[in-house]
């Protein structure tokens, strides 16, 4: 068998500083919220549009672009709209920045959707600016959606989707009142092709910790997966992911709930993907959400934006590997991207010390810290007091029984961000459909 292919280093990451704010040719990945990734077909190169934050002085904020060619490396290529914000809706709404980008390529037309408004306001407006260019410039062509006070939805973080089944495209977009709703869009025109504010596939009670918003779609293996970003934006934002068989719904999670369900506990409506973390002694992270998923060729990725624990002064993009389960679900890495590649994992590399992460679904979604774990050659693991078992059934799964529990997992190399070398993790669920990492530590 095979040694494990590990990745190689990735580049160094400047640390943040105040004077970073200035200079974005060394930004890479800091400043980067809401992030869309985009794969483009002509050149091959990756890229991330996202919410400006507006981090730098005199400079209109609005969407900023990223481009990559492994995406591990990012440079950064500047403002998609430099004039700001589109008159007529920062006149309707007040907005003085742009939210929530999405791209489609449709035709000879890079077409990038964006929401206009003020923070906690219902007078919104999703817009559509066009380029022929990925990198842009881009320009504002017209009004896709728009809300008002005391209408059912909030006309804001839209996502374009095509149905790959029929080629049909779709809008996901919405947060608070009534949650996520899709509209099928036209492709002519990039329009709704349907009257009023379309179907709602998920939704949650208005206050902070249990909304719902930041959703996107992908289709995998006969469904449809919806994921949604919930919590607190600054403190407990986290990913949870439901299924589907009909792109409208209705869609549940790993326990069969609907999305939809008025009833539903607020902790365990959605399976838990990702949730603010921290491995060991490692800076942990907060506020993981706004994930966008994309498939190239028989690999998965999953983009979100994340904090650093004890700041609130900048989010950073992560790139993780998706993996999907032998029961059809999506697990990401414990690790950012490096560029590693699923292979088959010897046994032996298998054995020894790891911290294990149990994202446990709770209100406030709190950060989730690690226990150490020990594999041990005779089939046997221990965590603290408690005893269990492990055994290897694939060339790169592992699952694990413990305190009543079986855990499905998938062993991926990867690059320990925090430790700077290189090592293995697990990802997958328990028997409740609870998240379950490991991070090996020898």
């Amino acid at each position: 068998m095979k040694p494990v292919q590990y990745p190689s280093p990735p580049p160094s990451v400047q640390s943040y500083s105040v004077e970073l704010t200035a200079n974005p040719r060394l930004w890479g990945p800091y400043f980067t919220h809401d992030p869309a990734l985009f794969r483009d077909e002509d050149s091959g190169l990756w890229y991330v549009y996202s919410t400006d934050m507006g981090v730098r002085q005199g400079v209109k904020p609005g969407i900023q672009i990223r481009r990559s060619e492994d995406l591990v490396a990012w440079e950064f290529v500047g403002q998609a709209i430099p004039e700001g914000v589109d008159p007529a809706a920062a006149s309707d709404t007040g907005a003085i920045n742009l939210w929530t980008p999405s791209i489609v390529k449709q035709g000879g037309e890079y077409r990038l959707y964006c929401a206009a408004t003020s923070f906690g306001s219902q007078v919104s407006r999703i817009l559509m600016a066009v380029s022929e260019s990925p990198d842009g410039p881009f320009v504002f062509r017209q009004t896709v959606l728009a809300s008002e006070e005391g209408d059912p939805v909030n006309a804001i973080g839209p996502s374009v989707f095509r149905d790959p089944t029929d080629n049909k495209m779709y809008m996901t977009y919405g947060s608070y009142w009534n949650g996520i709703h899709i509209l099928e869009l036209d492709p002519e025109t990039g329009s709704p092709s349907e009257t009023g504010f379309g179907t709602c596939l998920a939704s949650r009670g208005s206050v902070v910790h249990g909304s719902v918003e930041g959703a996107s779609l992908c289709w995998h293996d006969g469904y449809y997966y919806l994921f949604m970003s919930c919590g607190g934006l600054a403190f407990d934002y986290h990913v949870r992911v439901a299924r589907s068989r009909n792109v409208r719904g209705p869609y549940k999670d790993c326990n069969g709930i609907e999305q939809t369900d008025p009833d539903a506990s607020p902790a365990w409506i959605g399976t838990i993907l990702l949730a603010p973390y921290r491995f060991g002694t490692d800076k942990g992270w907060k506020a993981v959400g706004a994930a966008h998923v994309v498939q190239a060729g028989d690999e998965w990725f999953l983009s979100h934006h994340g904090r650093p624990e004890g700041s609130q002064n900048y989010t950073l993009l992560h790139l993780r590997r998706l993996v999907w389960t032998e029961d059809g679900w999506p697990a990401v890495s414990p690790e950012r991207y490096a560029g590693e590649k699923i292979q088959e994992i010897p046994v032996t590399s298998l054995l020894g010390h790891y911290e294990r992460i149990s994202l446990q679904p709770m209100l406030p979604q709190t950060v989730s810290s690690s226990a150490p774990v020990i594999l041990r050659p005779d089939g046997t693991m221990r965590t603290g007091c408690l005893l269990g078992s492990w055994r290897r059934p694939g060339t790169n799964t592992v699952h694990v029984t413990l305190a009543g529990l079986e855990e499905k997992l998938t062993v991926l190399p990867a690059w320990d961000w925090q430790a700077h070398r290189q090592t293995l993790v697990m990802t997958g669920f328990d028997s409740r459909g609870v998240t379950v990492w490991y991070k090996k530590t020898d």
